[in-house]
């Protein structure tokens, strides 16, 4: 092995040069504040800006609620079965889509079920008294269930929500209405033949 004074010397210098002081790391920190300050608000706005251009380019939806008066327990005043699937039957859909001149599927754009406001209220109402009862016995739950299942069955057949993605169907907004009336149009046609019969 090798003391001499200038090994010994020249292996402490190598030691010293590869260590960095907490101060010239502060330091180096402090020139550089402006980039570590601005990289991330930048990550952030581009973050912002690209959900607000996802929001404006996805599909855009009109909703609309016909209350279904005559009809009860999804029948006809002549006992004929209601469907919502009804307004959406492929001789109603061609003629929609002839009208409108798309291309689209209007089945995978149009929805039509069973459902009004005062349902989607009773639903969320539901969902609350199940949250504040989820470590109840099995048979208060069945009896939560129960309560609110019949009337969440009763407010929503006495309504029909239709939802229409017009741009998905490249419709504008007003065709996107007009095609809603035709639809409510069509169920009011609908009930005229059943009660003439």
């Amino acid at each position: 092995m090798n003391d001499s004074p200038e090994s010994s010397k020249y292996s402490d210098a190598t030691t010293y040069d590869d260590e960095i002081s907490i101060g010239e790391l502060i330091q180096k920190l402090w020139r550089k504040r402006g980039l570590i300050v601005f990289l991330p608000l930048v990550c952030a706005g581009l973050t912002i800006a690209g959900l607000l251009a996802a929001k404006t380019v996805g599909n855009e939806q009109l909703s609309f609620y016909v209350e279904l008066n005559g009809i009860k327990d999804a029948k006809y005043p002549n006992d004929t079965e209601f469907s919502p699937q009804d307004l959406l039957n492929p001789k109603v859909l061609n003629e929609l889509a002839d009208a409108f001149k798309t291309e689209e599927n209007l089945a995978d754009h149009v929805r039509v079920q069973f459902g009004t406001p005062v349902s989607t209220g009773i639903l969320l109402e539901y969902q609350s008294a199940l949250a504040a009862n989820s470590k109840a016995p099995p048979e208060e739950i069945a009896r939560i269930n129960e309560q609110y299942g019949s009337r969440l069955s009763a407010a929503a057949k006495r309504g029909l929500s239709i939802n229409v993605d017009y741009t998905a169907l490249g419709l504008s907004k007003a065709q996107g209405k007009e095609l809603l009336q035709r639809l409510q149009a069509r169920h009011r046609a609908f009930y005229r033949c059943t009660k003439a019969i």
